[in-house]
């Protein structure tokens, strides 16, 4: 009781009226409060000019578009199959080095030199290449002077063409040790370095085949390796396979070429746009599931293979869907909101409920008309200014 009283006394006291003028002029000319924004009833934001620009406000009106129905399941990322390599030795040899390139979660170009091996066959295979274009010069240095010879009519056309012949089955010999030298590896540089002695003899270089990542090594410098094991697996983990399960009863729906989109718990808010590559003929009989392949782009690096998946496929289309960009939803004390403006810089807070969620937009079932403006950049801004209002007062969770 004495503290109404207190404020009884307070509030018609002489000069009061004029007290709390003055204070409510100066809180309308506190420059921290307009440049903060203002907050009016719960859930409504304003904000100057200058902070509006500052946080990259931004707005779009809903609109009714097309969007899919869904057939939503889960599934496993893998690497794509035809896109991986396995390196290993064409010649039984000894490890000299692992090159820098040559370990686990290295990225390669095709190309790139990953280990040299030492190999007594590979040498063969180099002194085979030499003696081939030694011969090649003699038969072709023969072939001149017969052929002068022949030409002066100082010598018979036999000598001739058995030096044509000679020169013919010389050429044969070195393509053959060069098709030889090229299947085990060596590259044009090496080969045309051959006749100079700058190639070490025997040293045999294995290099990628493909571009992408080292996912498995199994070579170590010294190591005896032979023909049969892979020293190197290589995949290109740019473009992955999304292997998902779908039921008996969504089986009619689902077809080659369907677009997708991938959801991993990791980037829950950013999808991964996908495509239905491939649906097998035949089902598990166990588990009455079909497992479609499904390809999806990872240029980014964000995926990786052996993640569990949420998966949704566009199986039909349906019109005149009220929709916002998924940039335009927030959550919010455990609630889907999205921030309309009211009027120029008046933002206020909607409670959504919210359907179907593909292709970067996301369906509004409840708390929108497609008379609303709402914000799809520095919504979070609002967001952040709702969560320190609340805290403020004492309710914030």
């Amino acid at each position: 009781m004495k503290l109404y009283f207190v404020t009884a006394i307070l509030v018609s006291a002489p000069g009061a009226g004029a007290w709390l003028s003055a204070a409510g002029r100066a809180q309308e000319q506190d420059p921290n409060r307009a440049e903060h924004g203002e907050h009016g009833k719960e859930g409504r934001i304003e904000l100057s000019d200058q902070r509006r620009a500052a946080a990259g406000i931004e707005v779009v009106p809903c609109e009714s578009r097309t969007l899919p129905e869904v057939v939503h399941t889960t599934g496993t990322i893998e690497v794509n199959a035809d896109r991986v390599a396995h390196l290993g030795s064409r010649l039984p040899g000894i490890v000299l080095e692992v090159t820098s390139k040559g370990f686990l979660g290295t990225r390669v170009e095709e190309g790139d030199a990953l280990a040299i091996v030492h190999s007594i066959d590979f040498s063969k295979a180099q002194m085979e290449y030499r003696k081939a274009l030694q011969v090649v010069d003699l038969r072709q240095k023969t072939f001149d002077r017969e052929k002068e010879l022949y030409e002066r009519k100082v010598s018979s056309g036999r000598e001739f063409i058995e030096s044509e012949t000679e020169l013919a089955q010389a050429k044969i010999d070195l393509q053959t040790a060069l098709n030889q030298l090229e299947v085990l590896g060596a590259s044009k540089e090496e080969i045309e370095q051959l006749p100079s002695g700058k190639v070490p003899s025997g040293c045999m270089t294995l290099r990628s085949t493909l571009r992408g990542v080292i996912i498995e090594k199994h070579v170590v410098k010294g190591e005896h390796v032979d023909t049969e094991s892979s020293l190197f697996t290589i995949a290109d983990v740019e473009k992955l396979w999304v292997f998902a399960d779908i039921y008996e009863r969504d089986l009619a729906r689902v077809g080659k070429g369907q677009a997708a989109q991938i959801t991993i718990a990791a980037h829950a808010g950013a999808p991964f746009p996908a495509v239905v590559t491939y649906v097998p003929e035949t089902m598990n009989a166990e588990t009455r599931t079909l497992q479609v392949r499904i390809e999806v782009q990872n240029k980014d690096g964000r995926l990786k293979p052996g993640m569990f998946v949420e998966v949704d496929l566009a199986v039909s289309e349906r019109a005149n869907v009220l929709a916002v960009p998924e940039s335009a939803l927030q959550v919010l004390r455990s609630r889907p909101i999205v921030f309309v403006e009211e009027e120029p810089n008046v933002f206020e807070r909607r409670v959504v409920r919210t359907g179907v969620r593909f292709g970067g937009y996301v369906e509004i079932l409840e708390g929108l008309d497609d008379k609303d403006k709402v914000v799809t950049s520095g919504s979070f801004l609002l967001k952040s200014e709702l969560e320190k209002e609340g805290f403020e007062a004492g309710h914030g969770h």
